[in-house]
């Protein structure tokens, strides 16, 4: 297991710790977490808490997606919470989710 800095990139992003970043840095960075989160769904996990304080950055600057406590395995018929219940951070939710919908998903889950 990989070793990660303590440190997430919420402070770098909200209170402006580091410089705007130009653009094609700051477009790879976002690659990289939706090559992650891809990754997550193409073994059928949805991660369900996707916000600035649970990427961490690894040794060389690479974000990680961190803290997959309200994971879900698609498929499975349970999830960790009770139909109805939303799960994560409000201000980071999708919409479905907000309203209390985490069975809606993309068609590439079903």
């Amino acid at each position: 297991m990989e070793s990660l800095r303590e440190e997430c990139v919420a402070p770098m992003i909200f209170f402006g710790e580091t410089a705007p970043q130009p653009a094609h840095e700051a477009a790879a960075f976002v690659r990289t977490l939706a090559e992650a989160v891809h990754a997550a769904h193409s073994c059928g996990i949805v991660h369900r808490d996707v916000k600035p304080t649970n990427i961490l950055l690894g040794a060389e600057g690479t974000p990680k997606i961190s803290d997959f406590r309200l994971a879900r395995q698609l498929g499975d018929g349970t999830g960790l919470s009770h139909t109805g219940v939303p799960l994560g951070t409000p201000s980071y939710m999708a919409p479905e989710q907000a309203r209390g919908r985490p069975d809606v998903t993309n068609s590439q889950f079903e």
